[in-house]
This record gives C-alpha cells, sequence and structure tokens, in this order.
C-alpha cells in the first residue's frame, strides 16, 4: 500500500488554526518573522556580552590568588566527581568516553578555574565601580562576619593568604545571598498576586480571554500574569503586569487594588472595606467579615495543593527510577487518575478534564500505541503543570491544541517528552551505546517514536 503526505494549503485558513490566534498568513509569517528576529537578538546580545566581558580581561591586570584557583578547580573535580557517581559508571570508564586522561582534565578545569575567577574579579570591580546593587557598608559588615567565622585569631602569612581568599570569597558570597534573598521575595510577592488574581477571576466568573480583552493585552500575556510567570526555551521568568494594568484588572474585577497587591480591602466576594484586621459594623460587614476568612482558607487551600503536586512529582521521579520504558501507567494509577480508551475521530488526540471529584484522562484508542504514551503523558502534564486552567476540561486535537495559548501547549509536550524520556534515562543509553545515537533502537527501548526522541534530543528530525 503506497501512501502519499498531504500537506495543507498555506492560506488564511491555515494560518488562524497554527495558534495564538492568527487571522492571515501575513500575520502569521509576520510573528514567524519576529521570532525569528527577537532569537537573533538575543543571541547576539549573548555574544556581544561574552566579547565584551574578553577585551575587558585583555586591558585588566588580575592576581589570581592560588588560593582561590585551586579551591575553584576542587569545586569542579567534586561536581564532576558526583556527576560520574550519579551516571553509575568508573572513573576511568568515563574518562575514555570523554578521550582525555585525568591530568588533561585537571588542566582544562585549571584554564575554565582561571578564567571564571578572573571574570569574576573584573566584574565585581566593575560593579564596584557603577555601584551595583549593594553599598560598601553592607558588604564590609557581611565580610566582617564571614572571615571571622573562617580564620579567627590566626595570624602570619598563612593568615594572609585565607584572609585574602576570605575577603574574596565573602564578598562574592554576600552579593549573591542578597540578591538571591531579593529574587525570592519578589518571587514569592508575585505568586501571591497571581493567586488573588485567580481567585478573583472565579469568583467573577471570568476567564483568560475576558481579561486579556479588558486590559487590552495578548492571551499569552494574560495567561503570564494568572500564572505568576512564563516558560521560554526551558527557562521559567517571573512576570507581573504593570501599575496601570493592575489598575485595569482591579476596575474589571469589581476589587480593590490593595487587594490584588496585599490583600486587603474589598475582595472579590464581599462588599465593603473590610481587612483581617479590621472588625464588621453592618450586616453587610460581618458577611464581607466571613469572607476574609475564606481568603484565609483559600490560602491554606493553596499550601495543600502545593504539598500535593510535590508528591506527584515525587511519585512521577519513583517511578522513573524504575527504569525504561517509563511505566506512565503505573504513574496515572498512583495519582488516582482515570484513563480511559475511546474510538475517537483522526482530529482528536486526548483530554482531562475533573469528574465526580476526580481527574479523567481521555485518549484516541486508534492511533498507536506510541502516540497513546505521549497523549497520556501530554494530558499528564497538564494535570501537573496547568492545573488552575483545566476548569471544565482541557481537550487537544491531533496537533495537541486546544483553546490554551500555544505557549501552554508547547510547554506541555516538553515535560510529557522529560516525563517519558528523562535526562538520566538519556545519560544512560549514551553510555550504554559509547556516546552513540542510535534513534531507532532508543526508541524502541523508551516507548516513543523517533520523531519525539529527535526533538527530545535537540535534533531536526
Amino acid at each position: 500500500e503506497l501512501k502519499e503526505r498531504v500537506l495543507p494549503e498555506l492560506d488564511d485558513e491555515f494560518a488562524k488554526g497554527f495558534g495564538d490566534s492568527h487571522e492571515s498568513m501575513e500575520a502569521l509569517r509576520e510573528s514567524i518573522e519576529n521570532e525569528i528576529k527577537e532569537e537573533a537578538e538575543k543571541a547576539q546580545a549573548a555574544e556581544h556580552r561574552e566579547s565584551s566581558l574578553d577585551e575587558l580581561l585583555k586591558f585588566s591586570s588580575v592576581e589570581l590568588p592560588p588560593l582561590l584557583v585551586e579551591h575553584e578547580v576542587q569545586h569542579m573535580v567534586e561536581r564532576r566527581d558526583r556527576f560520574v557517581d550519579r551516571l553509575n559508571i568508573r572513573m576511568d570508564d568515563y574518562l575514555r568516553l570523554t578521550g582525555v586522561t585525568e591530568e588533561e582534565s585537571q588542566e582544562q578545569m585549571r584554564e575554565r578555574a582561571e578564567h571564571r575567577v578572573a571574570s569574576t574579579a573584573v566584574l565585581q570591580t566593575l560593579a564596584d565601580v557603577e555601584g551595583v546593587e549593594l553599598s560598601d557598608e553592607e558588604i564590609d559588615e557581611e565580610i566582617a562576619n564571614k572571615s571571622q567565622q573562617i580564620h579567627g585569631e590566626t595570624s602570619g602569612p598563612l593568615a594572609e593568604d585565607l584572609a585574602e581568599l576570605a575577603h574574596f570569597e565573602s564578598k562574592k558570597k554576600a552579593n549573591k545571598e542578597k540578591r538571591d534573598k531579593k529574587r525570592a521575595e519578589r518571587q514569592h510577592q508575585i505568586e501571591v498576586f497571581a493567586g488573588r488574581l485567580q481567585v478573583a477571576l472565579t469568583h467573577q466568573n471570568k476567564n483568560q480571554a475576558a481579561l486579556a480583552k479588558a486590559v487590552d493585552v495578548a492571551q499569552p500575556s494574560a495567561s503570564a500574569w494568572i500564572q505568576g510567570k512564563k516558560y521560554k526555551d526551558g527557562t521559567i521568568t517571573y512576570v507581573m503586569p504593570t501599575h496601570e494594568k493592575v489598575m485595569e484588572m482591579a476596575a474589571f474585577l469589581d476589587v480593590d487594588i490593595n487587594w490584588l497587591y496585599l490583600g486587603k480591602g474589598r475582595a472579590p466576594f464581599s462588599k465593603g472595606e473590610v481587612t483581617p484586621d479590621s472588625e464588621p459594623t453592618t450586616t453587610e460587614g460581618v458577611a464581607a467579615k466571613g469572607a476574609v476568612g475564606d481568603v484565609e482558607i483559600w490560602h491554606d487551600e493553596v499550601i495543600q495543593e502545593g504539598n500535593e503536586l510535590s508528591k506527584a512529582w515525587e511519585t512521577v521521579s519513583m517511578v522513573q527510577d524504575k527504569g525504561i520504558p517509563i511505566d506512565i501507567g503505573q504513574i496515572i494509577k498512583s495519582l488516582g487518575i482515570r484513563v480511559k480508551m475511546v474510538q475517537g475521530s483522526d482530529t482528536f488526540s486526548g483530554s482531562i478534564a475533573s469528574e465526580n471529584d476526580r481527574y479523567v484522562i481521555t485518549v484516541n484508542n486508534r492511533h498507536h500505541p506510541n502516540r497513546k504514551r505521549f497523549t497520556v503523558a501530554h494530558e499528564l502534564a497538564h494535570f501537573l503543570t496547568h492545573r488552575h486552567l483545566i476548569g471544565d476540561g482541557i481537550t487537544d486535537d491531533a496537533m495537541y491544541r486546544s483553546g490554551l495559548p500555544s505557549n501552554i501547549e508547547r510547554e506541555a509536550n516538553r515535560v510529557a517528552a522529560e516525563i517519558l524520556m528523562p535526562n538520566k534515562a538519556i545519560d544512560q543509553l549514551y553510555i550504554e551505546y559509547n556516546g552513540e545515537v542510535n534513534l531507532a533502537d532508543w526508541a524502541v527501548k523508551l516507548g516513543v517514536s523517533e520523531q519525539a526522541l529527535s526533538i527530545r534530543l535537540g535534533n531536526p528530525y
């Protein structure tokens, strides 16, 4: 039997079904062109940063403390040894696979360590000159504390080397700790804001599309605000709308802007100005006071849901540890999700919905077993990462497109690939095949299609 691949016509109808609400082929081409330009600009910016750093190093005189370089080399050696240990192979086998001796490996790490230490020193000096982020008083206070902990009352030449090492290391660590603390605080603020936004949308019976239209933004932007983050190229970025957009949201959702920001003021399900610290003075106030209690209950529910998701990912990891092919059925069963097979149309892949307080994944039984495994994993990815968007259900077509923004579906595909083809399994196959990729064999072992595996490995198919 001969089959011919029939490609769709590149017309406006094709563009409309491509995602992101493209109204015409011209709009789709413009969108793709803009994405290519954006990626090229980012690559150029990264290359510019690296070349700028190299030029800066050329005109800089950096005395590298020997102890600091040795310290960095030792860290690299320890990280390499832990990696080899996780691969469960002997060091001499690893060195043979990488084609270097232990001495050559150490020399390569020393070169990288010297470059890293020099780069850090130059950038730190530049940051100090420009007054970036931290004052000298904050850094010196942290250095004094760390230095006292490290070398106490030691004196002599060794103490001078230790003091130099402690000064540089403490300064670097102080910057990182305070920067990480500020980043964590900001991340928490964004997550809490996103949670309140979800509550307001639910109680006002509004959806993402309505919010996007009300504040005049594209749906992917609204989706990112509702989640508190966006995903691109495997990187998570925490995002929050501008103050002007928050004001528009508050008006659209009929809530106090202070409630969105701080949890105080008029909530989406109350009337009047009531905060957790205020006492009700009217019947309306009493009702609102109870509603504030609902906010606290909701926060408890969020914590509970977070714990449930954490346990769900632990289940995925434990099943993955048992080897390949990954038993997706065991994962689903352990999570209490039911799978239902149906004789669907060619345009239907699968769906996930909540039925009688239990999640049900429906799969087109007419598809190839490997595709059915991926469909289950794709819907499971929605359960693990987009549960708040499932609502009345998510139905994916043959191209794994639904009513959700295309970036959400791409993320579900990525997570599904990570479930069925985890890094540890890929690493083991590389070792088993002496670093040579065999798509046909690997796909059979993993229980996936060659195309899915090729995409997972980052190769064109």
